[in-house]
């Protein structure tokens, strides 16, 4: 209610239970069947370092810790959501303290948003760019595979304009028995005039081609830095974390716009490898970095539709088998960011395209 003060909310755990309870029913009763049978199931949360009160340890302990995880983190944030609802703050004692409760509570906050009906902020590219966005999606664009009746194609070449900036040397202050002493932090690929490493895809196309059959992907910590540093991928997929160093990595992985990781992924050793799904299952923007090694910065560009592409060492690229019809060509850079320009398929027809970038102060 406008211009009620805000209010501390102290709550006993019958209090908790009680709220937790009203807003189940407020928000989520319409679903909350299809999300405790289905979407919980699939949280893919790790409970290292969760054991059951009993000490139990092994597959049915962890199996435990990860079930008790998943209840306790959805239970919290349904406190809070409803307290949220009241027009009230919590005191920092009801607040999430374990990473993998918190991780669980973004996870059910997810779900029950998606049940609820999903809603997305709508902003300009010039916008998006400011703020250093990908301009990549992040609510699934609903993509079917149909038939495409006399597809075109489009080609064209990503060139790099005005001043640029020399790569970043690194002064490694720990582990430089394996990092060196100095290292080069290369982040523009470069052909002539041309830019590599440009992720490139088309807006605007809800059905067509098979989406790409590969759905196994690798980032690896090497010589203490990230790669590759920048890949493209589909959703579903499973990625392979690797280390070929023989010192510590921790490596977190970001979504967009979002501080909270969705996945900490640690490795002592070199050969090391962790397979991980669920973390693409939604498209978007991931950044990838490592907690020991502070310079190291990979992306990994996540589509649910297979029009995109990623630029070779010149700056050239081509997406094919696309339907009739005028589209958005978009293209991300690390240190572009974010360009577009309105393109026209014909049908059975080679479109060219020239993205002209420079580099952000």
């Amino acid at each position: 209610m406008a211009g009620r003060e805000d209010r501390e909310l102290q709550l006993d755990g019958a209090g908790e239970r009680r709220i937790a309870a009203q807003s189940l029913a407020l928000v989520a009763a319409p679903h909350v069947a299809g999300v405790a049978q289905d979407g919980l199931a699939h949280l893919m949360i790790r409970a290292h370092g969760v054991r059951r009160r009993d000490g139990r340890g092994g597959r049915d302990g962890q199996r435990d810790g990860e079930q008790e995880g998943v209840r306790h983190g959805f239970h919290r944030l349904l406190v809070r959501l409803s307290a949220f609802l009241q027009g009230r703050r919590l005191t920092p004692a009801v607040t999430l303290k374990n990473s993998h409760l918190r991780h669980a509570a973004i996870g059910a906050l997810a779900l029950l948003l998606g049940a609820c009906g999903a809603s997305e902020e709508t902003l300009s590219d010039s916008a998006i760019a400011a703020r250093g966005g990908s301009g990549i999606r992040t609510v699934a664009s609903g993509y079917t595979v149909a038939p495409v009746a006399g597809p075109g194609r489009i080609e064209g070449r990503v060139r790099l304009v005005g001043d640029v900036p020399a790569d970043t040397v690194v002064r490694p202050t720990s582990d430089a028995n394996v990092c060196g002493s100095e290292l080069r932090d290369v982040t523009l690929v470069r052909g002539g005039d041309g830019l590599g490493d440009v992720v490139v895809w088309l807006e605007g196309v809800r059905s067509g081609k098979p989406l790409p059959m590969v759905r196994r992907y690798d980032i690896a910590n090497d010589d203490c830095l990230l790669t590759p540093r920048v890949q493209a991928a589909v959703t579903g997929g499973t990625l392979n974390v690797r280390s070929h160093d023989r010192v510590t990595h921790r490596t977190r992985f970001l979504r967009e716009g979002d501080d909270e990781p969705l996945l900490l992924v640690t490795e002592t050793e070199s050969g090391q490898v962790v397979p991980v799904e669920g973390l693409m299952r939604l498209p978007g923007r991931i950044e990838v970095r490592c907690d020991q090694h502070p310079w190291t910065r990979a992306w990994i560009a996540v589509f649910d539709h297979p029009y995109f592409t990623q630029t070779s060492p010149s700056g050239a690229f081509a997406i094919d088998s696309i339907p009739p019809g005028s589209y958005t060509l978009k293209a991300w850079h690390e240190r572009t960011g974010l360009v577009s320009q309105i393109v026209v398929i014909d049908a059975g027809g080679r479109t060219e395209a020239s993205v002209v970038v420079r580099v952000r102060r």
